[in-house]
């Protein structure tokens, strides 16, 4: 029997309001969709950040209120929808503080790491192309549309850090500065050997 978003048994399968935030998983990364573009190979998703902190616009160096001074755009790649290349274009907000004069943006930490091409997602979809249904990364970089390096250094980056949380001590290597990384971590077939 299906169940509802609160764990609520439902008699029957019910609709709610199409949102294509819920559809595309935006609001896991703290992301609201305001506009759609589609274009001929891509579709484009512009959105705006879902501020939850209500310190957001206090001062972190002085803690004075701050105003609005202006908004900037970020481009991030997400997973793409039936294999179409999807973009994100994020309006970042900037404060300036008017005690100190200080100047920052919006958390996008949710959405992205810093300076990253890919949104968290992508990543997600990029390393599960990868290591589970064994896509290159040629194909990982057409499905998001970015470039070859951009998709490699992600995936790479990525990889190191989701199993750096599975490495276990070998047992039959007695040297205790080197690690494991267990079977299945990025390859079931291949074992990696990482000297820390």
């Amino acid at each position: 029997m299906p169940r509802m978003a609160d764990g609520r048994d439902m008699p029957h399968a019910t609709f709610v309001r199409p949102d294509l935030g819920s559809f595309c998983r935006l609001d896991e990364l703290g992301l609201q969709v305001v506009g759609q573009r589609l274009e001929l190979g891509r579709a484009v998703l512009a959105c705006r950040i879902v501020e939850t902190d209500e310190f957001a616009r206090w001062c972190r160096r002085c803690g004075g209120e701050a105003a609005p001074r202006d908004s900037v755009t970020r481009q991030l790649a997400h997973e793409p929808l039936g294999w179409r290349p999807t973009t994100l274009l994020i309006t970042i907000r900037r404060y300036r503080c008017t005690g100190c004069g200080h100047v920052w943006r919006q958390d996008t930490s949710r959405a992205a790491e810093p300076r990253a091409k890919l949104s968290r997602h992508a990543l997600r979809w990029a390393l599960e192309g990868i290591v589970c249904q064994h896509l290159t990364v040629a194909r990982v970089s057409e499905g998001l549309g970015v470039s070859w390096n951009t998709a490699n250094d992600a995936v790479l980056a990525e990889g190191s850090k989701s199993s750096a949380t599975r490495w276990s001590r070998s047992t039959h290597d007695s040297n205790p500065t080197r690690r494991h990384i267990k079977a299945g971590a990025m390859q079931p077939s291949l074992e990696y050997r990482v000297c820390v």
